[in-house]
């Protein structure tokens, strides 16, 4: 079996409660038609200058389909 492999960084929307844009679930619907399977989510971390770490600022997809 081989695979191929996508990486996408979906848009946030809100200041304070980041949310998936309506944008991104609409390309979400695309990939999954396209034959796409969503493997794996990695949130990413904003450094906020505390001793508290970091916030999550956005998140990674990843995604693969066989070929």
């Amino acid at each position: 079996m081989k695979w191929e492999y996508k990486v996408v960084t979906p848009k946030m929307e809100g200041w304070i409660t980041k949310r998936v844009s309506a944008e991104t679930y609409r390309e979400l619907d695309e990939l999954g038609a396209q034959g796409w399977e969503l493997v794996a989510v990695t949130p990413v971390t904003a450094n906020t200058g505390t001793s508290w770490g970091g916030t999550t600022a956005s998140f990674v997809f990843f995604f693969k389909r066989q070929v």
